[in-house]
């Protein structure tokens, strides 16, 4: 029988846009001596202040429950207490999960500045360590041009080998992107989620990971099975563990640039410039725009646009500053809307004289 839970922090259809980053340190904190550690994760805020909601959530490796810490976010306490929300068998120790809700520091103008959260671990020392296993950050932007469909289990479950465990959900959409946070004891260790008759396998990982993939035919009544099977290989810990499942569904009013043409003269001097035409043949104007001039994956230029409006167009002259000689040049046009980016690419052969 599957040891330990998950639990639905998030079941909703948002009108807005859903950012989430996980990391998975492996880092030991604390010791027989007092120790400190801080993970910074990789975040971007695609509204800034416009954030409504930021939770945490803490994986942790421990020998049992009696743990002493205070964790910090960007230098501000969340907890000098451990009150797990789940924990769950991890060889002869405990994996344990913690989630925090971390809007108000999220919100704060030097939160918003960063490009990165800080999480810092502290320990007071005696006693044996624990290992930070799985950070993840969930968090919520309102706007009219997105709406996300999300489904968010967290928690820490683990099975032995043979062993499966069952939940069901309904989910608005039909389809939806799912993402989990998986530990698995061994490379030779296989698993898999069943979502309805929708399969996604879990095998070649070794320890803390995770696993991705587009899913349909989801709707009211959908089953979700957790699978490790029994391969009859020897590995230890046994155990394949679950920290997070999450489905989530973003439909966006999309900005869509497109690179209409490139004039290049027969021959350019170095310095010289090409022109370039673009457009936008979406919905809704773009966060941010760039275009950028490649050659051999080199930066040849590199420049920042104003925004298009939906149905605008403009005409660009670009520098090429490359010695004497024929090149390929890839034109990219990068943009972002929200939480999302895309390009457009066109080629062009230049001659240098």
């Amino acid at each position: 029988m599957a040891d330990g839970r998950l639990l639905v922090f998030t079941d909703k259809e948002y009108r807005g846009d859903v950012y989430y980053v996980n990391v998975y340190p492996g880092v030991s904190v604390g010791g027989f001596m007092p120790s400190r550690k801080t993970i910074p994760i990789s975040f971007h805020h695609p509204l800034k202040k416009k954030l409504e909601q930021a939770l945490l959530e803490i994986g942790v490796i421990v020998p049992d429950t009696n743990v002493k810490w205070r964790v910090k976010v960007n230098g501000i306490s969340i907890t000098k207490e451990f009150k797990p929300h789940s924990t769950c068998k991890a060889g002869n120790k405990l994996f344990a999960k913690l989630v925090y809700d971390i809007t108000s520091i999220m919100k704060t103008p030097e939160s918003i500045r960063k490009r990165r959260v800080n999480v810092t671990f502290k320990t007071e020392g005696g006693r044996e360590g624990i290992l930070i296993e799985h950070l993840g950050i969930l968090a919520f932007y309102p706007t009219e041009e997105a709406v996300s469909d999300i489904y968010y289990l967290s928690g820490a479950l683990s099975l032995e080998p043979g062993e499966k465990a069952e939940l069901r959900f309904r989910y608005r959409k039909e389809k939806a992107l799912i993402d989990a946070s998986i530990y698995m004891p061994s490379p030779e260790a296989v698993g898999k989620l069943l979502i309805n008759d929708y399969e996604v396998p879990i095998s070649g990982i070794h320890g803390m990971d995770e696993v991705s993939a587009k899913i349909m035919g989801l709707g009211e009544n959908n089953k979700l099975t957790i699978i490790h099977e029994e391969t009859g290989e020897t590995y230890y810990p046994k155990q394949m563990r679950v920290s997070s499942i999450i489905l989530i569904d973003k439909v966006y009013r999309e900005p869509r640039i497109v690179v209409e043409e490139v004039s290049v003269p027969d021959k350019l001097e170095s310095g010289g410039r090409i022109k370039v035409k673009i457009s936008n043949k979406g919905e809704s104007k773009p966060d941010s725009l760039l275009v950028v001039l490649m050659n051999l994956g080199n930066v040849v230029h590199r420049e920042i646009l104003k925004p298009l409006e939906p149905g605008g167009s403009e005409e660009l002259e670009l520098p090429v500053k490359l010695p004497s000689g024929e090149y390929e040049i890839v034109v990219r046009i990068i943009w972002s809307k929200l939480s999302r980016n895309w390009f457009d690419d066109k080629r062009v052969r230049i001659i240098v004289v």
